[in-house]
């Protein structure tokens, strides 16, 4: 159930035309505007003091968010970068164990931790490594650089600037950096 936001005083819901598709918002929905517009696309005009307010089923949230600005926000902008706001610092995310060839300079940012979640950008210098993700699966868009990837079947294949590619739990392989890479991720637990 979608419902509608305005600065007039008549709810869509009192309207007979209306009455059926949006009686369930009738306590929550404060008017109909001239253009009948869902609230979702109308939310971003409510930023600062506005006589627009979401009404629907999901409106409570939404005005919840609303009113309270100040709580870190449930959406993390990642710009074309990568970043969120922050630089990428040093990191050592590859084991040097793994290491097959080369010295693996990295610098990462978490943008995301919970649960079985973690997102954030990762950077990092010419090497290959033996990679396993046994019990996770990755997504990834590559900004920059260039990576192969070479599965256990022994078939290679190369990923650059706006690629995307997953490696599924169970993956085990080479992975090579063949020119700076500069990555998004989201890793996911089993």
């Amino acid at each position: 159930m979608v419902g509608w936001l305005s600065d007039s005083s008549t709810c869509a819901a009192d309207r007979p035309l209306l009455r059926t598709t949006l009686s369930k918002t009738r306590n929550r929905c404060r008017s109909e505007p001239d253009m009948f517009m869902p609230s979702f696309i109308l939310l971003n005009v409510s930023i600062g003091k506005s006589a627009f307010q979401p009404c629907g089923p999901a409106s409570r949230s939404l005005r919840h968010a609303q009113e309270t600005r100040g709580i870190m926000s449930k959406i993390i902008r990642i710009d074309r970068n990568g970043l969120s706001g922050a630089a990428l610092t040093p990191c050592s995310a590859v084991p040097p164990e793994a290491v097959l060839t080369g010295a693996a300079q990295e610098t990462g940012a978490v943008h995301l931790s919970q649960g079985k979640v973690t997102v954030g950008t990762w950077e990092c210098t010419p090497y290959a490594e033996i990679l396993s993700y046994p019990t996770m699966t990755e997504y990834t868009t590559v900004l920059s650089g260039r990576v192969a990837i070479t599965d256990a079947d022994g078939s290679v294949q190369e990923f650059g600037p706006g690629d995307n590619y997953v490696l599924a739990s169970g993956f085990e392989g080479r992975f090579e950096v063949l020119e700076t890479l500069r990555k998004i991720y989201v890793l996911i637990e089993d």
